[in-house]
């Protein structure tokens, strides 16, 4: 039955994430424009701010996906012994909050966009995490990232960075930690040959359509990207039955 995906009352619901979908199904239509051209047809920032309605609609979509993944993802990342997490690309900030309530004594900051983190304020409000989560409006790309951090958790955000990009926010996010801290690269990342998983390849054609840069990386890009910004001892985990792998 679809019912548990289609209900309100239902922790998986879907709808939200379908909606968000609506928006994405009819930019492939134009899909041979944009490979003609070699540019999106539609700017980023109508989802990051620049359209309110689309904004609100993408930022939910993505807090319904991720309530259905939680379940899966939350196990592979550890931060037994943390006391503050930094949420770098924050969005709605649902795994922040589900690790949150994993670890009773982890602080939260949530950072992203003004317009983004608005909307992620109205989902932390009333949670039982609420007085540990704290949110930092910003830019990662322009913007000084706060410090002092145990670890921090880049969460479904890097198929919007190129690689010399990528590289430029794991050294600003290298400086945001403690020493001997973690960083979380979680995403969805693609075989050497850029043909498997499937979805992954096909969510990076459709990051294509909204991005000038947007792609989906290889995980021997990832931690080639990693050591050049200076981190250490990278590893992978590839959770069973969800798109986003770790390092």
């Amino acid at each position: 039955s679809a019912s548990p995906f289609l209900k309100r009352s239902s922790p998986t619901c879907l709808l939200d994430a379908l909606r968000f979908n609506a928006d994405l199904y009819q930019l492939w239509g134009r899909l041979g424009t944009c490979v003609k051209e070699g540019k999106p047809v539609l700017p980023p920032t109508a989802h990051l701010g620049e359209d309110p309605a689309r904004t609100r609609r993408f930022a939910l979509g993505m807090h319904s996906r991720a309530l259905a993944m939680a379940p899966v993802l939350i196990p592979s990342i550890d931060l037994k012994g943390c006391a503050a997490l930094l949420d770098v690309g924050a969005g709605p900030g649902t795994f922040s909050r589900a690790l949150a309530e994993k670890y009773p004594k982890l602080k939260v900051t949530l950072f992203d966009l003004a317009p983004v983190l608005d909307i992620a304020r109205e989902l932390t409000r009333e949670t039982p995490v609420e007085a540990r989560v704290t949110f930092h409006n910003g830019d990662y790309r322009r913007d000084p990232l706060p410090g002092g951090f145990d670890a921090v958790l880049y969460c479904g955000a890097l198929h919007q960075e190129e690689p010399e990009g990528a590289r430029r926010l794991f050294e600003k996010i290298l400086h945001s930690m403690k020493p001997g801290g973690a960083l979380h690269v979680v995403d969805m990342m693609v075989s050497a040959d850029r043909t498997e998983p499937t979805f992954s390849v096909l969510f990076s054609l459709n990051m294509m359509l909204i991005s000038p840069q947007g792609r989906v990386f290889t995980e021997d890009e990832v931690r080639r990207l990693l050591a050049k910004a200076g981190f250490e001892n990278a590893t992978e985990l590839k959770p069973e039955g969800c798109p986003y792998w770790v390092v």
